[in-house]
């Protein structure tokens, strides 16, 4: 079996874990007869050195890849479109592991920040198939778990989310593995309903408006705090400032 990794490991506080799914990968394809790693894609980031260092073959580029012979294409914190040609030719298909619960939560562009925003009491962790659009495609399956989010920063709810998808990724590998000479008995449940959380919105969440109440402003603070990245912000003369609260600044040690 051919496979085509997608995906990144850039640390800091991005806590994808790009390098432990393709080494799961690497590990339990090894004893396959016939299976390898085809290629790896990722931009030049942690992912990228890891495959340098250990002879993987890796490029930045996807129109790079050769399509010949692909079983299965991995997309783990992928975050392009992939596009018609690497969609339609692979024979199992092509799968994402997302860390949200889908349908309800599409997106990167701040979904763990609305989470926080809304006081979510349960989250979760979603593998599914991709198809034209982002995180739209027929769900394998989702892992949903409890969380209090009064105990929770956006660094440490992407930090378990990332720990918990990285979980649900061995079962799912696991799935399709068993399954690989019959691609159509991998389960697949059709997408209804949720909601697609843009970078527009994101920005329109980190924004702290002349008429919000002091209870909102908190919220957009605490919600959106995750240095380095600016988080909750005015405008003055044109130019963005970052806010904190001195309750989260009291956390912080320096």
């Amino acid at each position: 079996m051919k496979v085509i990794f997608l995906g990144k490991h850039v640390g800091g506080n991005n806590n994808c874990l790009g390098i432990n799914a393709l080494q799961y990968l690497i590990q339990i394809l090894n004893p396959i007869s016939g299976s390898k790693i085809e290629c790896v894609t990722s931009s030049k980031d942690l992912l990228f050195d890891f495959c340098k260092r250990n002879n993987i073959n890796v490029t930045q580029n996807v129109n790079d890849i050769n399509l010949n012979g692909v079983d299965l294409v991995i997309s783990y914190g992928w975050g392009k479109l992939i596009k018609d040609k690497l969609l339609k030719t692979p024979r199992i298909g092509c799968i994402n592991f997302h860390p949200a619960p889908l349908p309800e939560w599409k997106g990167m562009g701040g979904v763990f920040n609305y989470a926080l925003y809304e006081q979510v009491k349960e989250w979760g962790v979603s593998a599914h198939f991709i198809d034209k659009t982002f995180d739209t495609g027929d769900i394998i399956e989702v892992k949903k778990f409890k969380i209090n989010p009064n105990q929770h920063s956006v660094y440490s709810l992407s930090k378990v989310s990332h720990e918990k998808l990285l979980v649900l990724y061995k079962e799912v590998i696991q799935i399709i593995l068993t399954n690989k000479s019959s691609p159509n008995l991998i389960p697949r449940f059709p997408q209804k309903g949720g909601r697609y959380i843009s970078k527009k919105e994101f920005n329109n969440l980190r924004e702290i408006k002349p008429d919000d109440t002091i209870e909102v402003i908190n919220k957009k603070i605490k919600s959106c705090f995750c240095p380095p990245h600016h988080g909750a912000y005015i405008t003055i003369k044109g130019k963005q400032y970052s806010i904190i609260s001195s309750e989260i600044l009291s956390k912080i040690n320096l």
